[in-house]
C-alpha cells in the first residue's frame, strides 16, 4: 500500500551534503517525493511508495546512516498518498 511521509530532520542537517544523500538512498529504494533546507536549519523530507519503504528511509535517519551530519531528531507525519504522486525523488532548492 502506497503512503506519504512529511517530516522534518533536525540537527547538523545542512551544508553537510544530506539533501543529495537523501534523494540517492530515497531513489535506490524507489521512494518519490522531495528532499529541501529550510531557512530555520531544519531539511524537510517528503517521501512517496510504499509504506515499509518509507519506514525504513525513517529508520536510516533516525539512525544516522544517511549522510554526513547528524540527525537529532526525525518528526513527521504519515498521509495518504496524493493521487498525483511526484514522478521522482528531486532536490528543492
Amino acid at each position: 500500500m502506497w503512503k506519504a511521509y512529511k517530516g522534518y530532520l533536525n540537527g547538523i542537517v545542512q551544508g553537510v551534503g544530506m539533501r543529495f544523500s537523501v534523494r540517492t538512498t530515497a531513489t535506490r529504494k524507489g521512494l518519490r517525493g522531495h528532499v529541501k533546507n529550510l531557512p530555520d536549519g531544519r531539511v524537510e523530507i517528503y517521501f512517496v511508495g510504499k509504506e515499509k519503504d518509507i519506514e525504513r528511509m525513517i529508520d536510516l535517519l533516525r539512525r544516522n546512516k544517511i549522510g554526513a551530519g547528524h540527525i537529532d531528531s526525525v518528526e513527521g507525519e504519515w498521509l495518504d498518498a496524493p493521487d498525483d504522486a511526484p514522478d521522482s525523488f528531486d532536490v528543492k532548492f
